[in-house]
């Protein structure tokens, strides 16, 4: 076996590679032996209250409403082969039982083929996700 590195001895080597194993491998245990080297502990509940403000929207997260659309323009266009024209779309949507103001709203999406759900869904003015 060929070694890494000649600073060190063979077993040296070894034993430096065990010791950052834990830390390659994802290990549930703490690699450090030494407490000042340990990860911090966040205390309390800091993990849960960082990065949460109900006062402000991160980009691509959606609204209740928001949400309630897509799932509903989601359901109503399942089994729908991709890529598809507008008139393809149309069609599933309204043999799903697409309500009039939606059929309306699919009716004018742009010309050209959708790749995705997430496309139609930006073509009817939603927000990315």
């Amino acid at each position: 076996m060929e070694r890494e590195t000649i600073k060190h001895g063979a077993r040296e080597d070894d034993d430096l590679a065990r010791s950052v194993e834990g830390l390659v491998r994802g290990a549930p245990v703490e690699p450090r032996s030494e407490e000042s080297r340990r990860a911090e502990d966040p205390g309390g509940d800091a993990e849960l209250q960082a990065g949460l403000r109900p006062d402000v929207r991160s980009a691509g997260e959606l609204d209740e409403l928001d949400l309630e659309h897509r799932t509903e323009l989601a359901r109503l266009l399942t089994g729908l082969h991709y890529p598809a024209s507008r008139q393809e779309i149309v069609a599933l949507a309204e043999r799903n039982g697409a309500g009039d103001e939606l059929g309306e709203r699919l009716r004018r999406l742009p010309g050209g083929r959708f790749d995705l759900l997430e496309a139609i869904w930006e073509a009817l003015g939603g927000q990315p996700d």
